[in-house]
């Protein structure tokens, strides 16, 4: 990506909780960049600060959109990074909307693609919001366990990200809490307040507050609740940018002080609540305000008004259900369209390395282009689970050949095996071969039977042998022969694109090893001790 767009997008990225409308403004001029010159890559840059924007201003229906078309394009990329920053805000927006499964499921993803890539300094982050995820679907001991995990690892450094490190914590105080162990929540809420003391961050003293009121109202300790409440009450009417995160927990608070007489103090959190939900219009924002406001009216005794906001709330939470099902018919949908917008391109990108990456002596792809089709295909293979075929093909006594003949004749028969290649290549999608190196030259096939990779490979063997190419090295065949390796099988999530030539590489080593002139094939399967064990079956290459 082109320097001074990437200078931007970091500028704005760093500022996307202080300035949403720079994410939104920045965001949306760097993606009309990216589709002036048809470079996704770009436009997903800009959808993630559009995202964020979105978040901000309490869009979350806008916030999946966009973070789930960019989560699509960066998981079939190299920049590992990016996929996992989208893919933890798309499940910071299915968590804002109660959608705590999916946005556990979108962590986990995330979780796994760190894991996988060693990216360290995402483990603390991506551990505090599965935790938190878990508290949310009530199994507060597992989020205790991944809590303290995070809290007691971070503890061990000397440079420690403190605004994340308060994170952590109280999503372990609340965690506790949901535990009804009080004592233990209080304990890690009083080192979150030295922290935030030390920071002098008034957001975090107000979010603070809200689990301060919580736990003691939860205690019976109302006279505390309400000094805490009243630092809430502060908080809220100070704060510049609306906090959605907070809503559910702002909506306890008010229900609690409405049942013991607290009405002022709840007014105020109404008030909030109402505010959040005239901005967003969403479903979820107006169920928190009007049940609030429901049993306000129905404590002080006006039935009119609690019955007119009963109603409201039922009409709502029925409209709710209904936009739920139909908010999962549309992420199905705009998934199938993300995954077939990405195939799309990762087509074009094909075309764009078959047409400019090719061996001048064979006219097969060259190296680079081996590279970008292969690493293209095991991604593709992994996302739609179907297999990837390798044939690595190897000139028997290729050494000796040149020695015999001349590297002019040598060049002259690597041409009419490239030859070979590409007319086979002609008759089937998704097929290209590559020259690796020297005399070995590698076919790539995508989504094909075991038997039609191996088909492909005799057909090659067949037809090298049919171009009757004296070789007096040979003497059983007095012509050229090749050694050939086949693998086909779908890549685990862990396997790259060099463990698999590993593998591959061990079936082409077979036939060499077993006397040339034949194929090899490669099966994978686990031994006694849940190792990998190889098996390979042999293939005769007809006699021409």
């Amino acid at each position: 990506m082109d320097k001074e767009i990437m200078k931007r997008f970091e500028y704005a990225r760093e500022r996307r909780n202080s300035d949403p409308n720079l994410c939104l403004n920045e965001g949306q001029a760097i993606m009309d960049e990216g589709k002036k010159t048809n470079d996704y890559n770009v436009i997903a840059h800009g959808q993630y600060l559009i995202a964020h924007g979105m978040f901000q201003f309490g869009h979350m229906d806008e916030v999946l959109m966009y973070s789930m078309s960019a989560a699509a394009f960066f998981e079939n990329s190299d920049n590992y990074m990016m996929h996992i920053r989208c893919t933890n805000l798309l499940g910071i927006g299915y968590s804002a909307l109660g959608q705590h499964t999916l946005a556990l499921q979108s962590y986990q993803e995330a979780y796994r693609v760190a894991k996988e890539r060693h990216l360290y300094k995402m483990y603390d982050l991506l551990e505090n919001n599965m935790g938190s995820e878990y508290a949310n679907l009530e199994a507060a001991d597992m989020a205790v366990r991944y809590l303290k995990k995070v809290h007691h690892r971070m503890k061990q450094r000397t440079n420690v990200d403190e605004s994340l490190h308060m994170i952590v914590l109280y999503n372990l105080a609340d965690s506790y809490a949901k535990l009804e162990e009080y004592e233990k929540a209080e304990h890690y809420l009083k080192i979150c307040d030295e922290l935030a003391d030390r920071a002098g961050d008034d957001r975090e003293r107000g979010i603070l507050a809200i689990l301060h009121t919580r736990v003691a109202y939860l205690t019976g300790k109302e006279e505390e609740g309400n000094q805490y409440a009243d630092e809430i009450n502060h908080y809220l009417q100070n704060m510049v940018i609306r906090n959605f995160e907070i809503l559910e927990d702002v909506e306890r608070i008010a229900l609690h002080q409405i049942s013991i007489g607290e009405f002022d103090r709840a007014n105020v959190l109404c008030d909030y609540l109402e505010g959040c939900a005239r901005q967003t219009e969403q479903c979820k924002h107006e169920i928190y305000a009007y049940r609030v406001k429901a049993h306000y009216y129905d404590k002080i005794k006006d039935y009119e008004k609690s019955l007119e906001y009963f109603r409201r709330l039922d009409k709502e939470v029925r409209r709710l259900s209904v936009q739920e099902r139909q908010f999962q018919l549309r992420i199905d949908q705009d998934r199938e369209k993300a995954n077939q917008r990405i195939d799309e391109l990762k087509r074009e990108f094909e075309k764009q390395v078959i047409f400019q990456s090719r061996d001048g002596l064979t006219g097969l792809l060259n190296r680079r282009g081996f590279s970008a089709v292969m690493n293209s295909y095991i991604d593709e293979a992994k996302r739609r689970q179907v297999p990837v075929g390798c044939i690595f093909i190897d000139v028997d006594h290729f050494k000796e050949f040149n020695d015999t003949y001349g590297h002019v004749t040598g060049d002259d028969c690597l041409e009419r095996i490239g030859d070979v290649c590409l007319k086979i290549e002609k008759n089937k999608e998704r097929l290209h071969f590559a020259r690796f190196g020297g005399d070995e030259i590698l076919g790539m096939m995508l989504g094909y039977k075991e038997k039609d990779v191996v088909q492909t490979a005799c057909e090659v063997a067949d037809a090298v042998k049919a171009l009757h190419i004296p070789h007096s090295f040979e003497k059983e065949t007095g012509r050229v022969t090749i050694s050939i390796g086949v693998l086909n099988e779908i890549p685990k999530a862990d396997v790259d694109l060099l463990e698999f030539m590993k593998r591959l590489d061990k079936a082409l080593y077979e036939s060499k090893a077993q006397g040339r002139n034949c194929i090899h094939v490669l099966h994978t399967k686990k031994d006694a001790n849940d190792g990998d064990a190889y098996l390979y079956e042999y293939v005769e290459v007809k006699t021409m």
